[in-house]
């Protein structure tokens, strides 16, 4: 089970650096304000794909805690963590930038 979240854990390492490298070389389309809204669809994707797979991570580990030492179960919950801190900070810009007047 330690090896299977190990796995895990890098493939969602992988998904969360592709959704912050891909964007950088997708070259903005459109003009004025929609100008670049193409860049946000492969990160939003890719954080999409990372954070279910966050949640997978999460419950495997609490499945096998016993069986797990406690840094391997503290980094088990850390993908879930950083989910859910994305998710936190684009609520957020999105209602500041809401309440504009």
């Amino acid at each position: 089970m330690t090896q299977k979240i190990a796995i895990l854990f890098l493939v969602w390492v992988g998904l969360s650096l592709l959704s912050l490298l891909i964007p950088v070389f997708i070259e903005p389309s459109s003009h004025g304000l929609v100008r670049g809204l193409n860049q946000m669809v492969p990160f939003f994707s890719f954080q999409s794909a990372a954070f279910l797979l966050a949640i997978l991570i999460a419950f495997a580990t609490f499945r096998a805690k016993n069986q797990l030492s406690l840094g391997l179960r503290i980094l088990g919950y850390v993908p879930l963590v950083f989910g859910l801190l994305v998710i936190f900070m684009i609520t957020a810009i999105v209602l500041i930038t809401s309440n504009t007047h």
